[in-house]
């Protein structure tokens, strides 16, 4: 970890001088690349550390004293001074998107950006933990899978079948991991643009005007940029085609693992279908979308970085 330099603070004891600390504070953050949301809590370190007061990292409260500026109080007004200055700002990236089917209809799911281990769980009424808490008793948070699912209505989780929630967490076993191990790799030639197939196969798809036919050419193009991403790392012949059969069999004499020949025959199309010149269903979309995923996880997981 990087030893935080001193910045001259002092102990406030009013409003202004408070602001005058988090100012310099904040500009000595964006300084080391600090984004919005990762500047809170580094923020009460560098105040805590400094001023040497201890604290509280995860306060069970955040009341504010009048006057007060020690303790939970002074850790409630850093907190309360970002989200008043940065607002949505603050709100943690997504790694991505992807899309699932509950009940044989498309919902578009928010692949958040994880650090250290979470468990996911599937279910009607139970919450996400409290990461906050989970931090202070030194837990694994746990994240319901249904709280990423975009705008999902609450009429819907009550008619879930236990099929239903199954089905739910094993489409997101598939493609969150995907798309979590591709963002780690996003430097290396053909990766971002292979990401940004991803979510034009899931704005084809879960459109109000969708285009399965563009969603399924979208998914077997972000198919072929991550194996042609592989066959580049390891020197390989990159062909100009989009013969997904061709890019596998290149990319396994590059040393990737057998590929799973079934799921690339979920994905194969031909560009015409981009046209509507070939007819694509919904399941025929998400089967191109959810194997272009597991294909994409197991090229992603045999990259070995130099």
């Amino acid at each position: 970890m990087t030893e935080r330099k001193k910045l001259g603070l002092q102990q406030p004891s009013n409003e202004h001088d408070f602001k005058t600390m988090m100012l310099t504070v904040d500009s000595y953050l964006k300084e080391r690349n600090l984004k919005p949301f990762q500047r809170p809590m580094n923020a009460l370190l560098q105040i805590s550390g400094e001023l040497q007061l201890g604290l509280q990292v995860t306060p069970k409260e955040r009341e504010v004293k009048l006057g007060c500026y020690t303790g939970n109080s002074l850790s409630a007004r850093i907190f309360n001074w970002y989200d008043e200055v940065y607002g949505n700002a603050l709100n943690m990236p997504l790694l991505g998107r992807f899309f699932i089917l509950i009940k044989n209809d498309p919902w578009i799911v928010r692949a958040p950006l994880i650090y250290g281990t979470v468990g996911f769980f599937a279910h009607p009424n139970l919450p996400s933990s409290d990461v906050a808490e989970d931090l202070r008793l030194r837990r694994i948070p746990e994240v319901n899978i249904l709280g990423l699912v975009d705008e999902m209505p609450g009429g819907l989780k009550k008619i879930l079948t236990a099929t239903d929630l199954a089905s739910i967490g094993e489409q997101f076993q598939i493609c969150f991991p995907a798309i979590q191990k591709l963002t780690q790799l996003h430097e290396l030639k053909f990766v971002s643009e292979a990401l940004s197939d991803i979510d034009a196969a899931v704005n084809h798809a879960c459109s109000k005007t969708p285009h399965y036919g563009q969603s399924k050419w979208s998914s077997l193009r972000a198919t072929e940029k991550v194996l042609k991403a592989f066959i580049h790392a390891n020197e390989g012949e990159i062909k100009t085609d989009h013969e997904l059969k061709k890019h596998v069999k290149i990319a396994e004499r590059c040393g990737l693992p057998s590929v799973d020949r079934d799921a690339v025959s979920k994905i194969r199309c031909k560009a015409d279908i981009s046209y509507g010149e070939l007819p694509c269903s919904l399941y025929e979309a998400h089967a191109a979308h959810i194997n272009s995923c597991r294909i994409i996880l197991h090229v992603a997981s045999n990259f070995i970085k130099n």
